[in-house]
C-alpha cells in the first residue's frame, strides 16, 4: 500500500492521508519515512491509538469506527487507505464506502487491500463482499483504476499464508 501510494501514484508533499485501521502504525511510519505528508488515522483499539501516538509525535490520530466518519469533514483528504479493514467490518459496508468517498477531495483516492487466505473459512463471504462493494461504488460513479487480484505467496503456498491479495485504486471524479 504504501509503495503504491508514494511511488507509483505519486503522494504530493503536503497531502492529506488517512490510514483506516492503522493497527500498530507500520504503515503510517512507511509512507511518512518517504514523503512529507499530513498524516492522519483510526483505529477500533485504544491501545493501538495510543502506541501510534507515542511512536509519531507529528500527525493525528484517534480511537474510531470506520463506520462513522462523521467526525471529519466532506472533501478534506486527498488519500485514504486501508489493509485488511472492510473484510471484517460485520454491517453497511456501501454506507460505510460512501462515507470514506465523502471525506476524500475531489480527485482523491482510496487504496484498498484485502488478503484472503486459503484456509480461512470466510474466504468466499468476503470475495462476494468486495465484489458487492465494487458495484455499490461503480453505480455511484467512481472510477476504479487499478484492480488486481494475484497470489500473495507467488505459487509458494504453505499452510499458513496461502492466499489472495486484492488490490484497488478507486479515484473520486473531480
Amino acid at each position: 500500500i504504501a509503495l503504491s501510494m508514494s511511488e507509483t501514484r505519486g503522494v504530493l508533499e503536503g497531502a492529506k492521508v488517512l490510514d483506516i485501521g492503522m493497527g500498530c502504525g507500520t504503515l503510517t511510519e512507511y509512507i511518512k519515512q518517504h514523503v512529507d505528508i499530513d498524516m492522519y488515522g483510526i483505529d477500533y483499539s485504544k491501545a493501538a491509538v495510543a502506541y501510534v501516538r507515542e511512536r509519531n509525535k507529528k500527525g493525528t490520530f484517534c480511537v474510531a469506527d470506520v463506520r462513522d466518519l462523521s467526525f471529519i469533514p466532506s472533501a478534506s483528504m486527498d488519500y485514504a487507505f486501508e489493509n485488511g479493514v472492510f473484510s471484517v467490518t460485520r454491517d453497511g459496508h456501501c454506507e460505510t464506502y460512501k462515507n470514506v468517498m465523502r471525506i476524500l477531495k475531489p480527485g482523491g483516492t482510496l487504496l484498498i487491500m484485502q488478503t484472503y487466505t486459503d484456509w480461512h473459512p470466510v474466504k468466499c463471504w468476503q470475495n462476494i463482499r468486495m465484489l458487492s462493494v465494487e458495484g455499490c461504488l461503480k453505480d455511484l460513479g467512481y472510477r476504479f483504476e487499478y484492480i488486481l487480484t494475484r497470489d500473495a505467496t507467488d505459487g509458494k503456498y504453505d499452510s499458513y499464508c496461502a492466499g489472495e491479495t486484492y488490490t484497488a485504486l478507486i479515484r473520486k471524479p473531480k
